[in-house]
């Protein structure tokens, strides 16, 4: 066959596969028949031209003529076998499959993945995970309804029935499917007969990879309409991958929980702390640990997600910190000393509690950085960042309590030039009295004191009234 007939036999065949995609969509019943054959003499007949050709540049000029007829082929070929699997799914009872059209589907498929030898790339096999995705596609919809029935039901004892019957016959269905292109594919072995242990292995490895790829469309689908999974009696011995199913459901939707309440925390505490008359209360810092505890399950369970959402944790801390330098240079003793003696603490020890999260997310980041080098580069800007927070914190504690130590001193200082200019009364033979010591008491100690008298706690008292002994 020349080279013009053998291209001329592929728009045939395109032609022929079209027309049974047209009858197969308008539901009038196309037949697989003996189609598969005509898909094994066009590749024989490819191969025996692409032999006969002595010349180099004629059989470059094939190749170019009949690479983009031949990926149309296998466009519309893949199409019809889509058609029919959807096709296939529709029949209510398995016994209805009728054993001669399967089989001739099971050929089809078979001399579809064969025609791949003809060399021509970006040209994938129906191998089963591709099967199962089509079969998932059509039979996920029902097994979803049932669930959304069952669970939406008022009833605490459900009826899981429903459920039970859609999942087994979507399994039957694909057992038959992929028993059919296994004996097939090994019947068509010369010189070798089917081993029937192999065949049933390969299809159980097969179909418990299909109910996975089932459930999961039926995960993401129920995930997209928020269902809750409500308090049931179970009666029924599910099967575990039901019950991980619902379990799933049910993690996804505290996960979206506790997403909202991260975000509601978040617009309450930059809030509450932007005001001028921001005060540092037990309720701000419970908010805020409760905060960095729901960071710390987001990161868990999204790192790449978490890693997004510490910027505000990390933003939020250095604000106190800011708010802390402002009270002081305000001579709001009150709020300066709460802030420094008990919450940048706190802040800092839930700060530590959750660099361990950060960390694992760094390292997940790196295995997986040849898929995703930028999200590597993002964890370390946020490692870097995190590191550079906690040192802030303990930095400022340290200069605030130089600047307060400083601040008496200073006091001090000038309350004793005032009363004892150049020392004079030091050396006097009579020593006068002097009111110094009870204006150091009024303007250091009382003002410190009063400062602190909203404390339940005498722990920050003390640590006012050491820095001044000090």
């Amino acid at each position: 066959m020349s080279k013009f007939e053998v291209l001329k036999e592929i728009s045939k065949g395109i032609r022929a596969f079209q027309k049974l995609v047209e009858l197969d969509k308008n539901e009038q019943g196309a037949k697989v028949g003996q189609k598969y054959t005509e898909v094994r003499k066009l590749v024989t007949s490819w191969l025996n031209t692409r032999q006969s050709l002595e010349s180099p540049n004629d059989l470059v000029r094939l190749e170019k003529a009949g690479s983009p007829l031949w990926k149309i082929f296998f466009k519309t070929v893949d199409e019809f076998i889509t058609l029919r699997l959807k096709r296939t799914t529709q029949i209510a009872e398995v016994e209805d499959l009728d054993k001669d059209c399967l089989k001739n589907l099971s050929k089809l498929i078979f001399e579809r993945n064969q025609a791949t030898e003809i060399g021509i790339e970006s040209i994938s096999p129906w191998d089963s995970a591709r099967i199962s995705d089509v079969l998932a596609k059509n039979l996920h919809l029902p097994l979803m309804r049932h669930l959304v029935e069952i669970l939406e039901s008022e009833t605490a004892e459900k009826n899981w029935e429903p459920v039970l019957e859609s999942l087994v016959h979507a399994r039957d269905l694909a057992i038959v499917i992929f028993y059919s292109n296994e004996n097939v594919a090994a019947k068509s072995v010369p010189g070798e007969e089917p081993r029937k242990q192999r065949i049933s292995l390969e299809v159980r490895g097969q179909s418990g990879n299909f109910v996975d790829v089932l459930l999961n469309m039926v995960k993401k689908g129920l995930e997209d309409i928020n269902l809750e999974v409500p308090v049931f009696r179970q009666k029924t011995n599910l099967p575990m991958e039901i019950v991980d199913l619902l379990a799933a459901i049910q993690e996804r939707n505290e996960y979206e929980a506790k997403l909202s309440h991260f975000h509601r925390l978040r617009a309450e505490l930059f809030s509450s702390l932007d005001r001028e008359s921001f005060a540092p209360s037990s309720t701000f810092i419970t908010s805020f640990i409760d905060f960095v505890k729901t960071l710390e399950y987001i990161l868990e369970r999204d790192p790449s997600q978490g890693l997004l959402m510490t910027d505000s944790v990390l933003d939020l801390a250095s604000l106190i910190c800011d708010k802390m330098a402002i009270a002081f240079e305000n001579g709001d003793l009150e709020r300066f000393f709460r802030i420094l003696f008990v919450e940048v603490k706190r802040v800092s020890r839930e700060l530590d509690s959750c660099w361990k999260w950060i960390e694992l997310a760094h390292d997940k980041a790196e295995q997986d950085r040849r898929e995703h080098p930028g999200e590597l580069l993002f964890a370390s800007t946020v490692l870097k960042k995190y590191a550079e927070v906690q040192k802030t914190l303990a930095s400022e504690k340290q200069e605030n309590i130089r600047k307060y130590s400083s601040w008496v001193t200073e006091t001090m200082q000038e309350l004793l030039e005032e009363h004892f200019p150049k020392g004079k009364y030091w050396k006097s033979a009579k020593p006068q009295h002097s009111e110094w010591f009870v204006e150091v008491n009024e303007q250091i100690s009382c003002l410190v004191v009063r400062s602190c008298k909203n404390y339940s706690s005498t722990r920050i008292l003390s640590a006012c009234i050491y820095v001044i002994f000090r």
